[in-house]
């Protein structure tokens, strides 16, 4: 049980900062700055992110099932389709949004990540584990690590952010800048899964 805690803790931190997950994040906090509303936004993502992996990564777990690779594919579709929206949004609405609306939303791309990666997640849970119970631990921890890293992460983008916001023109040059990294990364992975994938 103590591998299942360590090794789902240090993953989960380490997952936190993938590429597609920092992007995200920071266009959404481009327009939130400061390390209290950026902590914020990471708080909602890995809330559903985690959410999405411990209930679809148990199920797959208990039923000793493996996410269909067309199915993974179709996923990251999803998570290119709102990275673009992020990005065009972002461009497009450089200010400050309706706050409820951005708490919902934020949540629902933690959710739309958490469901893309929750196939490779039980798998490893699976294969690294002894047992249901082990993998299931592993789960739950994986999912709390990743909150806490993008937590943290967002906290270390807030006062940059509020930074440059501050500065003559800087709130308009980092929502070009986050929104831009958006809309490429998105590209770059409609491409992936949609070629690499097979399904376009």
């Amino acid at each position: 049980m103590l591998t299942a805690v360590t090794l789902g803790l240090l993953l989960g931190l380490r997952h936190a900062v993938d590429p597609d997950h920092l992007v995200a994040v920071s266009a959404i906090s481009s327009r939130h700055p400061g390390p209290r509303a950026t902590a914020g936004v990471g708080l909602l993502w890995g809330l559903g992110h985690g959410a999405t992996v411990v209930v679809a990564g148990g199920l797959l777990v208990a039923l000793g099932a493996v996410m269909p690779a067309h199915l993974a594919a179709g996923l990251e579709l999803g998570v290119a389709a709102v990275l673009i929206a992020i990005g065009i949004a972002t461009l497009r609405r450089p200010r400050r949004s309706d706050p409820v609306r951005t708490r919902l939303r934020t949540f629902g791309v933690g959710v739309v990540h958490g469901l893309a990666g929750t196939g490779a997640v039980a798998v490893l849970a699976t294969a690294a584990m002894p047992g249901p119970a082990e993998a299931l631990v592993y789960l739950a921890v994986f999912a709390a690590g990743t909150l806490a890293g993008m937590v943290g992460v967002s906290l270390g983008l807030g006062a940059p952010l509020a930074w440059l916001s501050a500065r003559p023109g800087g709130a308009r040059a980092v929502s070009l800048a986050s929104g831009l990294a958006a809309l490429g990364f998105g590209g770059w992975m409609l491409w992936r899964a949609g070629v690499g994938g097979g399904l376009l």
